[in-house]
C-alpha cells in the first residue's frame, strides 16, 4: 500500500513539472513609484500553445498589483533551468504619467488648461487675478499676451492702429492681444478652448480680470515715459518754477515748437526741423534705450527701415508710435508746468497731443520720406550707440583713429537712397 501511494505521489509531481514547463510564466509586477516594470522571461512554448501578444491594461485600468504574462524566444530551452532563463529577463519600463488620457480633461465645461484663478475684490462683483497663482500654461499665456499688447502699443505690429489714450483704447489692445495670442498658441481649437472662453464666458470672472491685468501693465509702462519726462524736460528746456517759467511752458505748447530743432544763429525753435530738439533725443534714450530690456534694444531686430531697398534698407528706425509716446510725455510735463498742477498720463489729458503727433509723424513719412528716415534712424543710433561695444572690444577713440577719413567722400546735396516702402 505504501508503495502504491509513493508511485501516485511521484506521478503527480511529474505532471506538475510538465505543466510548469509548458505554461507561460507569471510574475508579479513590482511597484516602483510612478512606474511599473514588466518582466518578460524567455520561455519555450509548445507547438499547440504558440506565444501570443502580451496585453496591457490602459492607464485608467492599470494597478501595480496586476500580473503580466511573460514569454519568448525559443532559443532558451526550459530544460536549461531557472538560472539560464533568468539571464534572459528583459525589463520594460512604462511611465504611466506619459500615457495620454482617453479624453481631454474638462473643468466646468471648459478644457482644463483654460482654468483661471481669480479672487473677488471687496463686496462688489469685481474680480482680479495674480499671474503667479496660475498654472504654468496659463502663466505663459498671460505673459505672451502682455508682450503682444506692448508690441501693439509700441507700433511693432504694422497692421494695427492703437489708441492708448482714447476711452477703452487700452482695453481694446488687451483683448486683441489675448485673442491673437490664443490663436498663435493653438488655443482656439473649438467651443471648449481658451479663445472661445475669452469671448463667451462670464466677463466679470474671466475675460474682465484678464483684460484688467494686461491694461494695468500697459499703464505702468506708459507711466515710465512720464516719470522720465519729469526729470528730463525741465532741465533740457530750462524751465523754472516761476511765473516766467510757467509762461515759457505755455508758449511752447501754444506754438507747438517744443519738439523742434533750433536755428544755429538765434537758438530759437526752427519749425523746419520737427522732432530734432535735444529734449526729444534725451527722452528717447531715457525711455526706449535705458537698458538691455528697453524696447529699442529688446526689439532691435524687428525695428526695420521704411526703405526696403538701397543703402538705407538696413538702417533701423524708431517707430512712429514710440516717438509719439515720447513727445506726448514731454507735452504732458509742459502742461503740468504751465498749470502748476499734476495730471495723470492718460485719457483726455494727453489723447489730443498723442493723436496730433502721430498724424504729424505719419505725414512726414509720406511727404518727406528721407527726412523721416534720417530722423528716426538718427534717434535710434544716438540712443543705442551709448551701449557698450560688445563684439569687437574697441573704444570709440580707437574706432575713430582706425577710420580712413581721407577716403570718405564729402556729403553732397543729392541723395540716391532708394525708395521708401509704400
Amino acid at each position: 500500500m505504501m508503495k502504491a501511494l509513493e508511485d501516485e505521489l511521484n506521478q503527480c509531481a511529474a505532471a506538475q513539472i510538465r505543466n510548469e514547463d509548458e505554461a507561460p510564466q507569471r510574475r508579479k509586477v513590482p511597484k516602483l513609484g510612478n512606474q511599473s516594470i514588466i518582466q518578460r522571461e524567455h520561455a519555450e512554448f509548445p507547438a499547440n500553445n504558440p506565444p501570443g501578444p502580451i496585453y496591457r491594461k490602459t492607464p485608467a485600468q492599470t494597478t501595480f498589483s496586476d500580473t503580466a504574462l511573460v514569454a519568448a524566444p525559443a532559443s532558451v530551452s526550459s530544460a536549461a533551468g531557472p538560472v539560464a532563463r533568468a539571464a534572459h529577463v528583459q525589463a520594460v519600463r512604462i511611465n504611466v504619467k506619459d500615457d495620454p488620457p482617453a479624453s481631454p480633461s474638462m473643468i466646468g465645461g471648459w478644457l482644463a488648461h483654460t482654468h483661471l484663478v481669480v479672487k473677488k475684490q471687496g463686496l462688489g462683483s469685481r474680480h482680479s487675478i495674480g499671474k503667479k497663482s496660475q498654472s504654468k500654461a496659463m502663466d505663459r499665456f498671460i505673459g505672451r499676451s502682455i508682450d503682444r499688447a506692448l508690441a501693439t502699443l509700441l507700433g511693432r505690429n504694422a497692421d494695427t492702429d492703437p489708441q492708448p489714450f482714447s476711452s477703452g483704447g487700452l482695453d481694446a489692445i488687451a483683448m486683441d492681444a489675448l485673442l491673437v495670442t490664443a490663436a498663435e498658441d493653438g488655443l482656439d481649437t473649438g467651443p471648449h478652448d481658451l479663445a472661445t472662453r475669452i469671448r463667451e464666458d462670464d466677463e466679470a470672472t474671466y475675460s474682465g480680470p484678464l483684460v484688467t491685468y494686461i491694461v494695468q501693465r500697459l499703464i505702468a509702462f506708459c507711466s515710465t515715459f512720464k516719470e522720465a519726462a519729469l526729470t528730463v524736460v525741465p532741465t533740457e528746456l530750462q524751465l523754472t518754477k516761476t511765473d516766467a517759467g510757467r509762461a515759457r511752458a505755455r508758449s511752447m505748447i501754444d506754438d507747438l515748437t517744443y519738439h523742434c530743432g533750433s536755428h544755429q544763429e538765434s537758438g530759437n525753435a526752427n519749425p523746419a526741423q520737427p522732432y530734432r530738439a535735444q529734449v526729444v533725443q534725451t527722452m528717447v534714450t531715457a525711455t526706449l534705450a535705458k537698458n538691455a530690456t528697453s524696447p529699442l534694444n529688446k526689439y532691435a531686430d524687428s525695428l526695420t527701415s521704411t526703405y526696403k531697398e538701397g543703402p538705407h534698407a538696413q538702417e533701423r528706425e524708431v517707430p512712429a508710435l514710440m516717438l509719439a509716446l515720447v513727445v506726448t510725455a514731454i507735452h504732458a510735463v509742459l502742461m503740468e508746468w504751465s498749470r502748476n498742477s499734476k495730471d495723470h498720463f492718460s485719457g483726455n489729458n494727453v489723447e489730443g497731443a498723442f493723436r496730433s503727433h502721430l498724424v504729424m509723424l505719419n505725414a512726414l513719412k509720406d511727404r518727406k520720406p528721407l527726412y523721416y528716415h534720417r530722423l528716426t534712424h538718427d534717434l535710434f543710433q544716438a540712443a543705442t550707440g551709448a551701449q557698450p561695444l560688445a563684439t569687437h572690444g574697441l573704444s570709440n577713440e580707437e574706432i575713430i583713429a582706425a577710420t580712413a577719413w581721407d577716403a570718405i567722400a564729402d556729403d553732397d546735396d543729392e541723395d540716391d537712397g532708394g525708395q521708401p516702402a509704400v
